[in-house]
């Protein structure tokens, strides 16, 4: 019994690496759809992960779950809202990738577990201790400074650490499973999604198309792609501690930073520096005392 929980527990930091890293990859992924729009992508997204999510499902013996979530209409809605949330964060990282601002995908996917916990003051009316408003006031420095230095808001950034929290936020509302949620939810975007290919092919618009070209397969692919690491994480997530596994979520946008300077060769000049020298301030301030909390 011992050998096997101990097989069991190292499973969860691979399951973890596998999921955190592939999204940290995610960016050189999408990026070989160069001339294809980013609607058309998420599109393709959405419809190729839904028989992908169907048949984990079946093997998994839970397909007769969604028939009772459908009779539940408070299920329902909260499931409509999480299905646009994602499907905006996904549109803006892809978009962030077509307009080679890799950078700010980077920073927004970094924001995320600083705007959970505004989130928890502003919605949920938690009272915050004073180290986590010390890391909420330097991620909004970091943010000010980009903001300025680059004459814009850096909506990017935000829109993708917005959307997903919130989204992370509606979901755990619901005592849905992962998987069992994101089939629910691309069930919801199916006729929307299958109407705007449609409307897109009478137009000429649609990139995809027979005879399968390599393009055609990398959208097809898109699917499995797309669900395959949050089977991991549902995986890692059975087999580590919670507050273990959030530690892992950096690798993400760490590799989403590498990848903007070393492969995309995206400029990283001085404000940059300074807004993820706050950022990464904040995380460690914040990642530090939740640890310490945790012991």
């Amino acid at each position: 019994m011992g050998v096997a929980r101990n097989n069991h527990s190292s499973s969860g930091p691979l399951f973890a690496l596998l999921a955190y890293g592939v999204w940290g990859l995610f960016p050189y992924y999408w990026s070989q759809l160069d001339g294809v729009a980013a609607v058309e992508i998420l599109l393709h997204r959405i419809l190729w992960s839904l028989p992908v999510v169907v048949l984990f499902l079946l093997l998994t013996d839970n397909i007769n779950k969604i028939k009772q979530l459908f009779n539940n209409k408070k299920v329902i809605l909260t499931l409509c809202i999480s299905a646009t949330l994602i499907s905006v964060n996904w549109l803006t990282f892809l978009f962030a990738i077509s307009s080679n601002r890799i950078l700010d995908s980077s920073l927004g996917y970094y924001l995320g577990p600083l705007v959970n916990i505004l989130l928890g003051v502003v919605l949920l009316k938690e009272r915050l201790r004073t180290v986590q408003w010390v890391a909420v006031g330097l991620a909004t420095i970091g943010v000010l400074i980009r903001a300025l230095s680059a004459s814009e808001i850096p909506w990017i950034a935000l829109v993708l650490a917005f959307s997903f929290s919130l989204y992370g936020l509606v979901r755990k509302q619901l005592q849905v499973n992962s998987i069992l949620g994101l089939t629910m939810e691309m069930v919801l975007l199916a006729p929307i999604v299958i109407t705007a290919i449609i409307i897109l092919s009478v137009n000429g618009l649609l990139t995809f198309g027979f005879p399968l070209d390599s393009i055609d397969l990398l959208l097809i692919l898109g699917g499995p792609v797309t669900v395959l690491p949050l089977v991991w994480l549902v995986s890692a997530a059975k087999r580590m501690n919670y507050s273990t596994l959030g530690f892992f979520q950096f690798i993400t946008p760490t590799g989403h930073f590498i990848l903007a300077v070393v492969v995309f060769n995206e400029a990283l000049d001085g404000s940059h520096l300074f807004a993820f020298g706050f950022i990464w301030s904040a995380l460690l301030l914040y990642s530090s005392d939740h640890l310490r909390r945790v012991k």
